[in-house]
C-alpha cells in the first residue's frame, strides 16, 4: 500500500525527552517503592506484638512493595513501545506504527477526525488566581473500518504541525472535523 499512500510528507516521532523522563520515573517507582516499603514496614512495625502489626507491616510491603515496581515495570514498557511509535503523512493518507503494528490509512478512508482540547489547571499557590492553565490537545482519527488512531502531545513531536497536514487533507478530501472541548 505505500505506493499508493504517495511521497512522503513528514515523519512524526515521540520527543526524546519524555521517553527519558518516562524510564527515569519508571526506575524512580521500582527502587522507591521497594525502599519506601521497606523503611515504613522496619520503622512503624519493627517488633510485631500482635496480628495487626503482622498484617500492617505486609499491607505495607504490598502495597509499596510490588505497587510501585509493577507501575514502574508498566511505566517502562510503555515508553519501550513509545519508542517505535512513529506516525508519516504521505500524499494520500498515514500510517501509524505502534509496537510492532504497522497500519495504513488512505485519506479517502478516514471517516472522521476528533481534535480533542482539553483544558488543564495547576493551582501553584493557595492564592486566589494562582494557577497556570495549560490547553492540551490531541487528535483521534477514524477509518471507514472503525479502527481510530490516537495522537497526542506524549506521542509526537510537533502536534501543530501534524495539525495543519490534517486539517489540509479535510480540506482536500472533504473529510468531516469535530472539534471537542474536555
Amino acid at each position: 500500500m505505500a505506493h499508493e499512500l504517495g511521497e512522503t510528507k513528514q515523519v512524526f516521532r515521540p520527543r526524546m525527552d519524555n521517553l527519558i523522563a518516562g524510564i527515569i520515573l519508571g526506575l524512580g517507582l521500582i527502587i522507591g517503592g521497594v525502599f519506601l516499603a521497606n523503611y515504613f514496614a522496619e520503622k512503624h512495625f519493627a517488633n510485631p506484638r500482635e496480628t495487626v502489626d503482622y498484617i500492617g507491616r505486609y499491607a505495607i510491603y504490598a502495597i509499596l512493595g510490588l505497587g510501585g515496581p509493577i507501575g514502574g515495570v508498566t511505566l517502562i514498557y510503555r515508553m519501550i513501545l513509545l519508542v517505535s511509535h512513529q506516525v508519516t503523512i504521505w500524499d494520500n493518507g498515514f500510517s501509524y506504527k505502534y509496537g510492532n503494528k504497522n497500519e495504513t490509512c488512505l485519506w479517502s478512508q478516514l471517516q472522521k477526525i476528533y481534535e480533542i482540547f482539553t483544558e488543564e489547571e495547576l493551582k501553584i499557590l493557595k492564592v486566589p488566581g494562582a494557577k497556570l492553565k495549560n490547553l492540551d490537545r490531541r487528535f483521534c482519527l477514524v477509518r471507514s473500518d472503525g479502527k481510530t488512531f490516537e495522537v497526542n502531545v506524549n506521542s509526537i513531536n510537533d502536534i501543530s504541525k501534524f495539525g495543519e497536514y490534517l486539517e489540509e487533507a479535510r480540506d482536500k478530501n472533504g473529510i468531516p472535523w469535530e472539534q471537542i472541548q474536555g
